[in-house]
């Protein structure tokens, strides 16, 4: 009897155990389906989002991201600024739209940062021109690894640094632009590459007025070979460019790929324009001439040259 009494002790003992395995089993797996799924999810509705706003139906698109919202997700949220401030689905609201992103800035969701920062820079629309605040969060941007952002903090310089040049008078602002576009160039962004042989031109522009007639020539000289040179690395780091952080929208219909299409023929049109002053430079009639100086092809070698190194040293953010 006490044998059968042990028995039944030991299987109620073993199928307690079983239970207790089993409701820890089904703890964990929901704990770690709580801590998945929220990316997962969140990835799940901008993708259907994104789906039907192709197809036109923001209504429906706009009841799926404000539930997400709703539910805690920063990109939903940041994907209705867009709607409002665009005005599908819902009447245009630019400044819902800029709500929104203040409210997302504050939790340091680095998208709306860029966001937010542009209307700073520019002003308007209730935003308070501010160029110091739009300095800030592109900044900001740099440091949570958006490497665009250098291109935006560099062009809130560069049409100051652009009439600088043309006054003749090379001050802060292309200082600056030239210092962001460099750091954004050694972090691999093409955009900033490009406009450095862009800004070599400007600046180039003033040192001809400067130099006197013997120094004309070497100084045309320096600068083409400068513009064929970031030209060069430009035109290398696109090839390259996957960025694993942008800013923007995931509605935009358009998005980055026609903004790197437009950046890619602007740096194929940009290497145009150095051949030729290259191929062009032997005819040009200046007041001294250096003829072993003039050298189309040692302009090339030389500028490939410098192109090289810079991309071998080229670093991360």
């Amino acid at each position: 009897m006490k044998t059968k009494q042990n028995r039944w002790i030991v299987r109620v003992l073993f199928v307690a155990i079983l239970a207790v395995w089993w409701l820890l089993s089904v703890s964990y797996a929901a704990d770690e389906q709580r801590t998945e799924s929220p990316a997962k999810s969140d990835a799940a509705v901008i993708k259907r989002a994104k789906q039907l706003f192709f197809l036109e139906e923001y209504t429906e698109a706009l009841k799926l991201l404000q539930s997400a919202a709703d539910a805690g997700s920063p990109r939903a949220k940041f994907e209705l600024a867009y709607a409002y401030w665009q005005g599908k689905g819902v009447p245009k609201d630019v400044d819902k739209a800029i709500s929104i992103l203040q409210e997302l800035v504050a939790k340091d969701f680095t998208p709306a940062k860029l966001e937010l920062a542009g209307f700073y820079e520019k002003g308007g629309n209730g935003v308070p021109k501010d160029r110091d605040r739009a300095i800030k969060l592109y900044k900001e941007a740099i440091l949570d690894g958006y490497v665009d952002a250098y291109w935006y903090l560099a062009w809130v310089f560069i049409p100051s640094a652009r009439e600088e040049c043309r006054n003749r008078l090379v001050r802060d602002n292309y200082d600056e632009a030239k210092k962001w576009c460099r750091k954004g160039a050694e972090a691999g962004n093409p955009n900033c590459s490009s406009a450095l042989g862009l800004l070599a031109d400007w600046h180039g522009q003033v040192a001809m007025d400067c130099a006197s007639d013997s120094q004309k020539q070497r100084v045309l000289i320096y600068v083409i070979r400068e513009k064929y040179k970031w030209v060069l690395i430009a035109e290398k780091q696109m090839q390259a460019w996957k960025p694993e952080k942008r800013g923007g929208s995931e509605l935009d219909p358009k998005g980055w790929s026609e903004h790197d299409k437009l950046m890619r023929n602007g740096i194929d049109e940009a290497k145009t324009i150095c051949e030729k002053e290259i191929r062009d430079i032997s005819s040009i009639p200046f007041p001294t001439r250096d003829a072993d100086f003039i050298n189309g092809s040692q302009i090339r070698e030389d500028a490939r040259k410098e192109a090289d190194a810079f991309l071998a040293s080229q670093t991360k953010p």
